[in-house]
């Protein structure tokens, strides 16, 4: 039995839903791995990842085996780095406390890190047919319009409103099939702007397209303060015994870039003093008493709510030798993994050719 809802929508997805390699599998590896990559990337640059990332780590078990610079270097140019360490713990997490088979129960799933509420319920659905219906982004648009609920993305009792209508309808459906379209339907048709009303098959049913408030629903979050950050690199480039060197640290701080390397950075509140920088660079060469001559060129580096005011200098005298440093040739630099800024560095400084 279907209500009109869950059949106009399963009959829609039949006909209209893209052909995605992770439509074509029931693997709770492969289906954990697209959803954790596409949480904030677009399908268009995702795809390529989620290839690499199953070609290279063809099982739980070999991801769970890798070491996290090689997770981390595959992972590099998706940003949000935090999403491929709790992929690289999970998969140990697995393998060991589950013998290298995912949970197959909601309750299970979503204990492991790094998987919310959404992407349990999705791997539930699409791999093991329970019941539990998704909600992201797309989910909640489309059926806060469909509904004519006038709340904003972030409203947690609009949310436990759509929640409570569509626990009521995907009993009538297949789970995977009708989660899939759902999302499918909020990603097509039910987008934020320029939406196809015209070509949505719920046009007749649904209230923000009868009330013509299809734009105003839902209401946007109200956006965070730009936080401004001021970085200063310094990029050695010296003579080695065979090839040019240079010196990288491993970051530890517990951030984004957490584990990813990068040059020596003197990181300020405002825009640095000469002050600050000849100190920074006294630990590195302590007969150095020239002024230091930056770049005047800025980089700026937009993060999710941050905004990075960054300049580098390069220095081509070799530097003392400091324990949180490591010297290595310049031309192996792209074996480690990195941030999106430091590759920005390295194509404005012309080093990374």
């Amino acid at each position: 039995m279907k209500t009109l809802f869950t059949d106009i929508l399963t009959v829609w997805y039949s006909q209209k839903k893209r052909d995605l390699p992770w439509r074509n599998t029931k693997d709770p590896y492969k289906i954990w791995i697209s959803e954790i990559i596409l949480q904030q990337t677009r399908i268009q640059q995702g795809l390529s990842y989620y290839q690499r990332f199953i070609e290279e780590f063809i099982s739980i078990s070999e991801l769970s085996k890798a070491p996290e610079e090689k997770v981390l270097k595959l992972w590099q140019g998706l940003g949000y780095y935090s999403r491929a360490r709790n992929l690289h713990f999970t998969a140990k997490i697995v393998q060991e406390k589950f013998n290298g088979n995912f949970p197959d129960k909601y309750r299970e799933i979503i204990t492991l890190k790094g998987i919310g509420s959404y992407t349990a319920a999705a791997i539930a659905s699409i791999c093991f047919e329970e019941a539990i219906p998704v909600i992201d982004g797309n989910v909640f648009r489309f059926i806060s319009r469909y509904l004519g609920l006038e709340v904003a993305y972030d409203n947690p009792r609009a949310k436990k409103e759509i929640y409570a209508f569509l626990e009521k309808e995907i009993v009538y459906a297949t789970p995977s099939v009708f989660n899939q379209a759902l999302m499918e339907m909020g990603a097509l048709v039910c987008t934020p702007a320029n939406t196809k009303c015209t070509e949505c098959p719920f046009k007749a049913t649904c209230n923000a397209f009868r009330e013509n408030k299809v734009l105003e629903i839902p209401q946007s979050k109200k956006t965070a303060e730009i936080l401004h950050r001021y970085f200063t690199y310094f990029i050695f480039r010296y003579q080695g015994n065979d090839d040019f060197c240079t010196l990288i640290k491993q970051r530890t701080e517990k951030d984004i870039w957490k584990n990813l390397f990068e040059f020596p950075l003197l990181e300020t509140k405002n825009t640095p003093s000469q002050l600050e920088l000849n100190d920074f660079l006294l630990k590195f060469i302590s007969d150095y008493k020239e002024p230091i001559v930056l770049s005047n060129h800025e980089i700026k580096h937009q993060l999710s709510h941050q905004l990075l005011h960054v300049n580098f200098t390069i220095i081509t005298i070799k530097p003392n030798f400091l324990n949180e440093y490591t010297e290595i040739d310049f031309n192996k630099f792209n074996t480690y993994a990195v941030s999106a800024l430091i590759n920005k560095i390295l194509e404005k400084s012309n080093l990374s050719s």
